[in-house]
C-alpha cells in the first residue's frame, strides 16, 4: 500500500510528469493523423452530404486544434485553405452550411481583419467593401453585373454570422449587408429577416434601435465607397420605418453631411433637393456636427486628416456661404 510520503516524493512527480508528456504527445499525434485523414478526404469526389459532413469535421478539428489546421500544408494548401474553398462549392447546400459555422473561425483566431479579407475573396462574387486594409467601391460591383441568387444567399448569411461572433469586423459586415441591399431589391426580404435575427441576438429590441447606434459610421462607409443615395433612400425602412424620402435623409444629416463635406461630393445638391432644404440652410442646421466631426478628424493627425481640416477651413464656409467671423461665433 502507497503511503503519503510516496504521493509526495518527487518520483512520484517525475512519474506523473513522464504520463503527462506522453499523454500529450500520444494526442499530438492523433491530432496529426485526423489532420491527414481530413487533408485526403477534401481531395475525394464527395456528393454534397460528403461534404457538408467534411465541413463539420474541418470546423470540429479547428475547434480541438488550431494549430494542426494552420501548418499542416498538402500541396501548398492548409486545412483552413481548403475550407475556404468550399464557399465556391457548387452546391448551395454545402455553402450554406459553411455560412452557418464560419463563427468557429472568429472565435478561434485574433487576426479578425485579416481572416475577414480572406473571407472576402473566397465568396466568387465582387461585393462593396470597406475596411483597412481593402475598399471596394460600387462602380466596380456594379460593372460585374447581377450575380446569382443562391451566392448571395450564401454571402449574407456567412456576413451576418461573422457579425455577430467579432466586434472587430461587426460594422464591416453589417455595412456589406446593407449594400447589398441597396444594389440588389431581390435580396431586401433577406437582408430584412438577417439583420432582425443578428439584432435580437444581440440584445436589441428591433433591428432599428440596433441600426441607429451605428448608422454614422455605415453612412461614412457609404460615403466612402461611393454608394449611390438613392439606392440610401430606397432601402430606409431598414434604419426608420414609414419614413418619407426628405424627413429620412434630414434626419441622417447630422452624420451625412459630413461625410459628404470631407469627400468634396457633389451628392450635397441631391440631397438638398430631396430634402427641400437650401444648402445653406441645412449646413448652418446642423454647423455643430459638422464641426465636432471635421475637428475631431483635424486634431487625430491619422491618414486623411487633412479632410478634417479643409472642411473646417473652407468648405463649412464656402457652401454654408458662412464669413470666418459667424464660423467663430457659430464655435
Amino acid at each position: 500500500m502507497l503511503t503519503g510520503d510516496f504521493y509526495n516524493s518527487t518520483y512520484f512527480h517525475y512519474f506523473v510528469l513522464t504520463v503527462a508528456l506522453h499523454s500529450v504527445l500520444y494526442l499530438s499525434k492523433c491530432f496529426e493523423s485526423l489532420g491527414n485523414l481530413v487533408h485526403k478526404l477534401s481531395k475525394i469526389d464527395l456528393d454534397w452530404f460528403g461534404r457538408v459532413k467534411l465541413i463539420d469535421c474541418i470546423f470540429n478539428l479547428i475547434s480541438l486544434h488550431p494549430q494542426i489546421c494552420q501548418t499542416m500544408i498538402d500541396e501548398n494548401n492548409t486545412i483552413i485553405d481548403r475550407l475556404l474553398l468550399m464557399l465556391n462549392d457548387m452546391d448551395y447546400r454545402v455553402h450554406l452550411s459553411f455560412a452557418r459555422r464560419i463563427g468557429v473561425l472568429f472565435q478561434t483566431w485574433d487576426g479578425h481583419e485579416e481572416l475577414f479579407q480572406d473571407l472576402c475573396s473566397n465568396f466568387g462574387v465582387p461585393l462593396v467593401v470597406y475596411s483597412k486594409g481593402k475598399t471596394i467601391n460600387a462602380k466596380e460591383v456594379l460593372a460585374a453585373g447581377p450575380q446569382l441568387q443562391p451566392i448571395m444567399e450564401t454571402v449574407l448569411i456567412t456576413l451576418i454570422h461573422v457579425a455577430l461572433h467579432s466586434e472587430k469586423v461587426e460594422l464591416e459586415a453589417v455595412f456589406m449587408i446593407c449594400v447589398v441591399s441597396a444594389i440588389d431589391p431581390c435580396q431586401r426580404e433577406l437582408v430584412c429577416a438577417v439583420l432582425d435575427n443578428l439584432s435580437k441576438e444581440l440584445q436589441y429590441t428591433t433591428r432599428m434601435k440596433y441600426l441607429v447606434e451605428i448608422l454614422g459610421s455605415l453612412l461614412f462607409c457609404w460615403v466612402a465607397c461611393r454608394v449611390s443615395f438613392a439606392a440610401l433612400v430606397e432601402t430606409r425602412h431598414l434604419f426608420i420605418p414609414d419614413a418619407e424620402p426628405g424627413n429620412f435623409l434630414q434626419y441622417c444629416c447630422p452624420w451625412l453631411l459630413p461625410a459628404l463635406l470631407h469627400q468634396n461630393s457633389s451628392d450635397l445638391n441631391w440631397v438638398a433637393k430631396v430634402t427641400c432644404q437650401p444648402m445653406t440652410v441645412l449646413i448652418k442646421h446642423q454647423f455643430a456636427s459638422i464641426f465636432s466631426i471635421s475637428m475631431a478628424l483635424h486634431c487625430s493627425k491619422k491618414p486623411g486628416s487633412e479632410g478634417g481640416t479643409h472642411v473646417l477651413q473652407s468648405s463649412i464656409l464656402e457652401l454654408g456661404q458662412i464669413t470666418v467671423k459667424e464660423r467663430d461665433e457659430l464655435i
